[in-house]
């Protein structure tokens, strides 16, 4: 891995493994009950180095990307620990008597025996700084608790904990690859997204917010200011200033498989190699720049698809899935500490170390551990199991260590000719349950993390190998190699010729020698090209046009006096760096343009859809698959009145368009030039969406008589609406499509009424409560002229007075509040409705209750024409009520006898509403009244519904409105009609025909 983690863990009190790789820390995990929490396969022994193995394919192997969330998958066995027994030549031989003395020392964790991971890092380059982060993993809650981070600055003799630094909730450490003085570390996901950052080996630390879950981090090989992070969404981010900004790079990225570009490979620096993947467990081969990393800027370097979890970028060779007979191993390890199953070092140029099985197809048993000395051409068997290796001295040697977590070990076995031959050497007299290690290759330091028993505190255990080389590399230790493809020298459009150390020699790499000592350009041939867009690869290797491709296709852009580069279906395989000479037969070849008629011509909107809000503005994109773009001339009319014209090439953004009007339109694209033209139509729906539903219904309502209701929507268009109605608590709803509705009341009392109205995905809602009665009584008021002039004609102020002028008849008449209502009409003049409801309780035929209120109406008469009744506008402003007329129906029961006098009161009461109406149009303001009214100059319009059967109020004009004194004569007159009608007990009962919105 390219940063230097570690991760030790214990379930409870049993000890894990925690394995060496160079740059990271490792783990098993075991539980209780016996379960191996990393890998299920089976440990064998140890072999010796075998002969030389001969394959051609590719191989492959595990990227340095991560992901944190696998590291407590259990699966495995469990066996008893013990001593772990060396088999074959070296159990016969026995220990050596040269072996050369390692110095060791060791130092306790105290206080923090209950942690059970630990994470340790080597900081810098030469520095003597180690940094381990230790933390409890509580596995009932399923989350960590708390953590505490360790400095040491005697390469790790001591340690100092920074707790008060960083507080007690991180979850991962890394150190930058390329200056090690850089540390980041992430606190735990499930407490905050944020990142430290320190720039002094840990000193001191920096915070900063990140805006998603990150579980693994990818470094640059050279740049250490960028880096790349995963989440488990599958997404890929990039930084290019140390985590401080962090930029979405691509989706559904398959888990660790993303890599940094690679310097032999890639000719930009912040190139990014990722394996996306799409359905069916199929993937792609995407490479694209880390900041602009957009659909038309991605490159997909092989036209068909990969196997998922089979893309590795290393060093300078790109890997998928091998088909042979000897079958590497790709897939990532369940533990993301553990070394990845194929490596391979810079500095250690054709060496590359697998995990594999050699049979008919790729398998997790019999797996053994392989080696190549010549990038891949040849293999050797060196081990008969998996096991840990590592490459020490900058890659002068290598070290393997057992993976087998149920055996103690005291011994390590290093090679210094490429895996020839392993040396065995101690590194404590007691032995350690090994849990991970970590590898300084400057220092030549390798930090062993373990236990000496089930219930002992951590061990750290520092070996320094220097005492196994005798001197520092000189000229003469080293060769020169070349790089080669089965015997062809040319690799990737080049020959390299590299430098390394003569194998076997027992001497000490200098850090700055060279590598590379040649690299010149090989001639192009036909193997340092793919197919282009559009061609197939044959039988005979050659490139030819799918049966779907027209290879004479000329670009859109080309004009009749130009010329284009036709491809002659080969393009140069990507990073490939041979050169042209002799005859060129695989470049594209130049060809002049010829008119062609506008042909495929599609118009569509910027995002696909068939529909737009009124006043929105719609982009039209117009899209010609060909002709000539430079001299094709567009016509688009909107359907609404409107055509626009321009040129093809120069509107590629598209035309916007505004609708002032709600529709259906067709919206016609034509193209046009001197070869012919083409057309292209669609059906643009524009809708205008409700902003307010306001339900006009009357406040009163008879039982089993219709009432009529009706739902007012703004803004008025022409669109298609659908109603719901919920009446008398019902769970069902009635369905419209208009908006107004009759409905008879079954029973009385108060019935709530609820609408929704839908248009499209919006949808409104009003409620008003109707009170229900078998009978009532009703008269119609008017006020005083100066309360017209504070009239603001809005419904607050309208159920305002309504309550003032129901509390003033309730103190004069003694009724009452609960069975008075009073409903100011709209408009002016202003008048009003006063309702006198009967008690909930009736009488046997309600006979008692309609005289009732009979009386009851003629006491407020009487005060009403005595000027009685009266409320306070504002100081020294008092408003008088008045009576204006005796509704048609004051009563209404079972009885189909209607009086004739009733007629007169209805026209009455319209003639004085007309006169009042001219005599008072004049501009009004809220009064100050003892009633808090919302100031709202918006004018709300309303109607009147009819819950009656008639509605005959007529219209006059004002030269033919009685005087006051008629008005008074025709209501007396009516009144003794009334009286008379009672004295020869026949009630005569009316339907009450208008009633308004409070």
């Amino acid at each position: 891995m390219l940063c230097l983690l570690a991760e030790i863990k214990r379930r409870q009190t049993v000890p894990s493994i925690l394995l060496m790789s160079e740059k990271s820390l490792t783990v098993f995990f075991y539980a209780n009950d016996g379960t191996l929490a990393l890998s299920n396969r089976t440990m064998t022994k140890r072999s010796t180095a075998y002969g030389e193995y001969s394959d051609t394919s590719q191989i492959g192997g595990p990227g340095d990307a991560f992901s944190a969330e696998k590291l407590l998958e259990p699966f495995g066995v469990y066996r008893q620990r013990t001593e772990y027994r060396r088999t074959g030549e070296d159990a016969r031989t026995g220990p050596r008597q040269s072996e050369p003395l390692l110095v060791t020392s060791t130092f306790s964790l105290s206080g923090d025996s209950a942690h059970n991971q630990a994470m340790g890092h080597w900081v810098g380059d030469n520095s003597s700084v180690i940094l381990t982060l230790t933390k409890q993993y509580d596995f009932n809650l399923g989350a960590f608790t708390e953590s505490s981070l360790w400095r040491s600055v005697d390469y790790g003799s001591t340690y100092i904990k920074l707790n008060n630094k960083v507080g007690s909730t991180l979850a991962c450490l890394y150190v930058c690859p390329t200056n090690k003085r850089k540390i980041m570390m992430l606190s735990d996901p499930e407490l905050e997204h944020s990142v430290l950052i320190s720039s002094d080996e840990g000193a001191s630390f920096e915070k900063h917010p990140i805006n998603f879950y990150m579980d693994g981090l990818l470094f640059h090989p050279t740049q250490e200011n960028w880096l790349l992070a995963s989440s488990p969404d599958n997404k890929v981010y990039s930084t290019m200033d140390f985590g401080r900004k962090w930029q979405l790079v691509s989706e559904n990225v398959t888990p660790g498989r993303f890599f940094w570009a690679q310097t032999g490979l890639d000719r930009e620096a912040d190139v990014v190699h990722m394996e996306t993947h799409i359905a069916k467990g199929r993937a792609q081969y995407v490479t694209c720049r880390a900041q602009r990393c957009t659909e038309s800027n991605r490159q997909y370097l092989f036209p068909g698809h990969i196997d998922q979890n089979s893309l590795v970028v290393q060093d300078n060779y790109v890997f998928v899935q091998p088909f042979c007979s000897l079958h590497l191993h790709l897939d990532m390890p369940v533990n993301p500490y553990l070394p990845g199953r194929i490596f391979s070092k810079d500095s250690a140029p054709g060496i590359i170390v697998a995990t594999g099985n050699i049979g008919t197809e790729l398998s997790s048993t019999n797996l053994g551990m392989f080696i190549t000395s010549d990038a891949g051409n040849t293999w050797r068997q060196i081990f008969e199991e998996e096991l840990g290796v590592w490459f020490l001295d900058n890659g002068g040697a290598l070290v393997a260590v057992s993976l087998v977590a149920t055996v103690p070990i005291r011994h390590i076995w290093i090679s210094l000719d490429e895996g020839k031959k392993w040396d065995r050497h101690s590194f404590s007299l007691v032995p350690l349950f090994l849990d991970g290690a970590l590898m300084q290759p400057e220092n030549h330091i390798i930090t062993f993390t373990g236990h000496l028993s089930r219930i002992s505190e951590w061990q750290l255990i520092k070996i320094d190998y220097k005492a196994i080389f005798s001197r520092r590399c000189m000229d003469g230790d080293y060769q020169t190699w070349n790089l080669h493809n089965k015997g062809e020298p040319c690799v990737m459009g080049e020959k390299q010729t590299f430098m390394k150390r003569r194998p076997g020699n027992r001497c000490m790499l200098t850090q700055d020698y060279s590598r590379v000592i040649s690299s010149e350009p090989c001639i192009c041939r036909a193997y340092d090209f793919e197919c282009d867009y559009g061609y197939e690869r044959q039988a005979d290797g050659k490139c030819s046009p799918a049966f779907w491709f027209d290879p004479n296709t000329v670009p859109r852009s080309c004009s009749t006096s130009q010329n284009y580069l036709n491809s002659t279906g080969y393009r140069k395989v990507l990073s490939n760096n041979c050169k042209e000479g002799g005859k060129d037969v695989y470049s594209p070849r130049k060809q002049h343009c010829s008119p062609r008629p506008p042909r495929g011509l599609r118009l569509t909107t910027s995002h696909g859809d068939l529909t737009a809000n009124l006043g929105s503005n719609v982009t039209f994109l117009v899209h010609l698959d060909d002709g000539n773009s430079l001299w094709t001339y567009i016509q688009l009319d909107f359907g609404d009145g409107i055509t626009v014209m321009y040129n093809l090439s120069r509107r590629g953004d598209g035309i916007k368009h505004s609708y002032r009007a709600p529709g259906i339109f067709r919206v016609t694209a034509h193209a046009e030039n001197s070869q012919g033209y083409d057309s292209s139509s669609i059906f643009l729906h524009i809708t205008s969406p409700v902003e307010r539903v306001y339900l006009s219904a009357p406040i009163v309502a008879i039982r089993k008589k219709e009432a009529n209701l009706t739902a007012v929507v703004w803004p008025v268009h022409q669109r298609t609406l659908t109603f719901f109605w919920w009446f008398e608590n019902s769970s069902e709803s009635l369905i419209t499509l208009g908006g107004s509705i009759a409905y008879t009341f079954q029973k009385e009392g108060m019935n709530r009424v609820i609408v929704q109205v839908s248009s499209g995905c919006n949808i409104l809602q009003d409620t008003k409560v109707i009170i229900v009665k078998e009978f009532f009584k009703s008269l119609l008021l008017s006020f005083s002229p100066t309360l017209d002039e504070h009239n603001p004609d809005i419904p607050e102020w309208r159920e305002d007075v309504g309550r003032v002028v129901r509390t003033a008849v309730s103190q004069v008449s003694g009724f009452p509040e609960e069975q008075l209502f009073v409903s100011l009409f709209p408009g002016i003049p202003t008048t009003a409705e006063l309702f006198i409801l009967p008690e909930t309780q009736l009488s046997e035929h309600g006979k008692g209750n309609e005289e009732g209120l009979v009386s009851i109406s003629d006491i407020l008469i009487n005060a009403l024409n005595q000027g009685l009744i009266q409320f306070e506008l504002k100081p020294d402003t008092q408003i008088i009520v008045y009576i204006t007329q005796l509704t048609s129906a004051p009563l209404v029961d079972s009885n189909p006898i209607h009086s004739s006098s009733a007629m007169l009161m209805l026209l009455s009461v319209a003639f004085v509403g007309l006169v009042a109406f001219f005599i008072f149009k004049f501009k009004r303001k809220i009064p100050w009244i003892h009633v808090q009214a919302e100031e709202n100059q918006e004018k709300e319009p309303e109607r009147i519904g009819t819950v009656g059967q008639n509605n005959t109020m007529s219209k006059m004009k004002h030269s033919e409105f009685p005087s006051e004194k008629e008005l008074m004569e025709k209501e007396l007159e009516a009144r003794t009609r009334g009286e008379n009608g009672r004295n020869g007990e026949r009630v005569i009962t009316r339907e009450f025909p208008t009633c308004s919105n409070v």
